[in-house]
């Protein structure tokens, strides 16, 4: 994952929506991806949570 130039409050507040559906045309699926993504995002302290924990 490239390191891209962070904002000073990094992704505070940001909800990250992902459609894992597939197109069978499509070679690079996301999903391949995924496990790296939350690694990366875990190790900078972020941490995953669903929508309706958000809510309660």
């Amino acid at each position: 994952m490239a390191d891209k130039q962070e904002d000073e409050y990094g992704l505070n507040s940001f909800i990250l929506l992902i459609h894992l559906g597939t197109n069978l045309c499509q070679t690079d699926k996301f999903y391949h991806q995924l496990g790296e993504l939350i690694t990366t995002l875990k190790q900078k302290g972020y941490s995953c949570v669903r929508i309706d924990e958000l809510l309660e």
